[in-house]
């Protein structure tokens, strides 16, 4: 009988974690031996378990996923790592995989997107979920709207329709707390300071058509 692919699930969720867990439970190549809701808590579990892969989120109470990626393979030096993230821009999958991910994921991908990136994992093989950027793609010159993701154009357009952010979290089936931290990433930077601001740059990007 073939050993089942022992798991770290790194996430300040704890709901999210117990999720993550009864889904790999369904798997008989996949366990949860671990979870950690920080970095300092990854760490340990880390050192402990010596997972072969860790599932882990980029942001943290106590830090960075990307930068904890390094102190955990000082922890298990044969553990791959697979980033579970909101995050699909261009910096923040470059940096996850320079630093020694293998796998990057997105929250909103499938239950089977997920494993297959765990099970590429175990077979050191790279693995880029839909809609994640290709770390090795040159960038194009920046202007303030091509910094924003394609999940932050998407949020722009339907704040410039006049939706609210409890419209836009229903309509895109995420929690309005996500909706708030993809508004206040694009006012950044974008530099706008108010919706109008917002709805005048997506009107100029064409984001709202030719009507």
């Amino acid at each position: 009988m073939t050993t089942p692919t022992r798991i770290l699930v790194v996430d300040d969720h704890a709901l999210l974690r117990r999720g993550l867990g009864l889904l790999f439970a369904a798997e008989p190549d996949l366990e949860v031996v671990a979870e950690a809701g920080t970095v300092a808590e990854a760490c340990a579990a880390a050192a402990d378990a010596q997972p072969d892969v860790a599932v882990l989120d980029i942001h943290l109470p106590d830090g960075s996923g990307i930068a904890a990626i390094r102190p955990l393979h000082a922890k298990a030096p044969g553990m791959a790592i697979v980033m579970l993230s909101m995050y699909d821009d261009f910096d923040h999958v470059r940096r996850a995989f320079a630093e020694g991910a293998i796998g990057y994921v997105l929250k909103s991908s499938t239950q089977d997107e997920l494993t297959a990136a765990i099970r590429s994992a175990v077979r050191g093989e790279t693995y880029r979920g839909p809609g994640v950027p290709d770390p090795a793609t040159p960038k194009s010159p920046e202007t303030p709207m091509s910094t924003l993701s394609p999940r932050e154009l998407e949020v722009l357009r339907l704040l410039a329709l006049g939706n609210t952010n409890h419209e836009i979290a229903d309509a895109l089936v995420v929690s309005v707390k996500t909706i708030e931290t993809h508004r206040a990433h694009i006012m950044r930077k974008l530099k706008a300071d108010s919706r109008a601001a917002l709805v005048r740059q997506a009107l100029a990007a064409g984001l709202l058509g030719p009507d």
